[in-house]
């Protein structure tokens, strides 16, 4: 990966400053304090989950018999504990760039809901002021959830029953 696709401490501290308008001083002792805590939650054995974003855990390796690349001999490496982070389906889907909210859109406008209620949904998606499906499973149940309450409303009466 080439430098310029990744960021570093520094840099980090310089976005989350810009975001929160905090001294790069003050974000600084922030984000050390919050690695710290991660770190000392998993030492003590805990997972650290963080919704929305993902989870931390010590998963622990079993002994087991590995090679020597030079020589080619049998070596025992040693039972050790390693870091695990398991991303949120929310983050996986950022990352994907799945566009989950047009699915919802789509089924949306297949079940009949009117076009007001739907932009209104995604607008607070996109605001950020209500949470946005994590799947294209969770798209559709968010579809169907949001028709039944515009049906129930009486601004609709096209919401096929199930």
């Amino acid at each position: 990966m080439d430098k310029a696709n990744r960021i570093n401490i520094g840099d980090l501290i310089n976005i989350v400053s810009a975001k929160t308008r905090q001294t790069k001083l003050v974000t600084e002792d922030i984000i050390h304090a919050t690695f710290k805590a991660i770190e000392d939650e998993l030492t003590a054995g805990r997972q650290v989950n963080i919704i929305s974003f993902g989870k931390f855990e010590a998963k622990e390796r079993n002994e087991r018999t590995g090679r020597n690349p030079k020589t080619k001999e049998p070596v025992l490496i040693a039972a050790r504990k390693r870091v695990k982070f398991t991303a949120s389906d929310l983050l996986n889907s950022k990352v994907d760039h799945t566009d989950n909210i047009g699915i919802m859109v789509k089924h949306m406008r297949e079940l009949g809901c009117t076009e007001d209620h739907i932009s209104q949904l995604v607008h607070s998606m996109r605001e950020g002021t209500c949470f946005s499906p994590t799947s294209p499973v969770r798209a559709k149940e968010i579809a169907r959830k949001q028709c039944r309450i515009t049906k129930a409303a009486g601004k609709q009466s096209t919401l096929p029953d199930d």
